[in-house]
């Protein structure tokens, strides 16, 4: 037996990653990052809660004394772990009243069975960096918190909660939502955190849902969809005037308006100016590729029309992936983002999204181009293969439809670019 206030402050044992899952899973539930909100002084709040209760009663040891390793290989391991660590509830212990499945659930005991208080999903730590975004990072970083807490919010929605969490063991995020559109996001808790550890979070999230667990909407929402803000480059002031002939456009690198120009931006403001010179493939109102001019810059746009937004935020979000590690001389085989958001005029393509980037040099792959090569040539194309396929895999994403479509090789320099990636997961 021990005080529960050290086993509340004792850090959760470490676990060691050994197995084959390589991704993380998928949903297509995203919440908008505006919706996304510090919890201010959580830390600290849990602290002091803790400091006002009387922890000094005795329970069972939770732990081995002497700590563990324990070996975990996919999401369901995990999950499990993290259920025997914390003492939580799986959904099927609930009486939940939506076809919703949380990985896990926080539940009291009442004369009537168990009720819902919060809901939790798991990643896994190997393939979901947690620790590395918090709601303060930079857009590039945050869009990455979409999709994971976007799951969670759905599973809050469903059966009118206001608490849950996001946690790869190894990390946790708390949620708090305070509005219709405002959810409270505290920074990762760390497995090895003290004042607070990821225990007394979860004691004093418990203590938080006994006073008040519910949020009941009072409007029918949509906190998933929402223009993308511009983040690559300092918005430009653009306006239009008309003296009687030709409208005039006021920005840098674009002097008229004409049927191949193309406003990109948010919020029904544009931001951007292009000017598309050729299509590459496809046409509107379906998906297409174009060759396009942006501040004086040889530029591709990859286009998508409405019903196509999951595509493309799925390859978005895989730029935004690359970016975030990429040096400041460039990452091989990749494009660079330059710039995305919505059409919010243009005579050319409907309405939609639109990622723009830097143009690669080089064909698509092919068999021919394949026998063409020849042997040296083959062998370094692999080589560069592999390195790039590495790349991906080390930001946790993995192509479910690849094909020779997605390779650019440069006859005169040997060079490889890995393109299209809305398949990836």
């Amino acid at each position: 037996m021990e005080p529960a206030s050290t086993q509340l402050s004792r850090p959760l044992p470490r676990l060691v990653q050994q197995g084959t899952t390589s991704y993380s899973s998928v949903c297509n539930i995203r919440l908008s990052r505006s919706c996304m909100h510090l919890w201010t002084n959580f830390a600290e709040d849990v602290c002091a809660m803790l400091q006002n209760l009387n922890l000094t009663g005795m329970v069972s040891v939770n732990d081995g004394l002497d700590g563990e390793v324990y070996y975990v290989g996919n999401e369901l391991g995990l999950t499990g772990r993290f259920l025997n660590s914390l003492r939580f509830s799986d959904y099927h212990a609930a009486n939940l009243e939506q076809p919703v499945f949380p990985d896990v659930v926080i539940v009291n005991d009442d004369v009537d069975g168990c009720n819902l208080r919060a809901v939790g999903e798991i990643k896994t730590f190997w393939t979901f960096h947690l620790h590395r975004i918090t709601v303060s990072s930079p857009d590039h970083l945050k869009v990455l918190l979409e999709a994971p807490i976007g799951q969670v919010v759905a599973y809050m929605r469903a059966s009118s909660l206001r608490y849950g969490f996001l946690s790869t063991y190894y990390a946790t995020v708390f949620i708090r939502r305070m509005d219709n559109y405002r959810f409270d996001l505290s920074p990762p808790i760390l497995w090895n955190a003290t004042q607070p550890s990821v225990r007394e979070c979860f004691f004093a999230l418990g203590f938080y849902t006994i006073q008040n667990c519910t949020f009941l909407e009072q409007e029918p929402l949509n906190v998933g969809v929402r223009p993308l803000p511009l983040t690559t480059f300092p918005a430009m002031s653009i306006s239009i005037t008309s003296n009687g002939s030709e409208p005039r456009v006021a920005a840098s690198g674009q002097s008229f308006v004409t049927p191949m120009t193309i406003f990109l931006g948010s919020d029904s403001k544009a931001t951007r100016i292009l000017e598309a010179t050729s299509f590459i493939s496809g046409r509107p109102p379906n998906k297409a590729v174009l060759h396009a001019v942006y501040q004086n810059y040889d530029v591709v746009l990859k286009f998508w029309p409405e019903q196509d937004f999951e595509y493309y935020m799925t390859e978005l979000d895989v730029y935004l992936r690359l970016e975030s590690i990429t040096p400041p001389d460039g990452l091989p085989y990749f494009a660079r983002l330059v710039c995305y958001g919505d059409i919010i005029c243009s005579s050319l393509l409907p309405k939609g999204y639109a990622i723009v980037m830097t143009k690669l040099r080089g064909e698509p792959f092919s068999d021919m181009l394949w026998r063409r090569i020849g042997p040296h040539g083959r062998f370094e194309m692999t080589v560069q293969l592999r390195e790039a396929i590495g790349i991906l895999r080390s930001l946790s994403l993995w192509n479910r439809d690849a094909s020779k479509r997605n390779v650019l090789y440069d006859m005169p320099t040997g060079g490889v670019a890995l393109v299209d990636f809305e398949q990836m997961e």
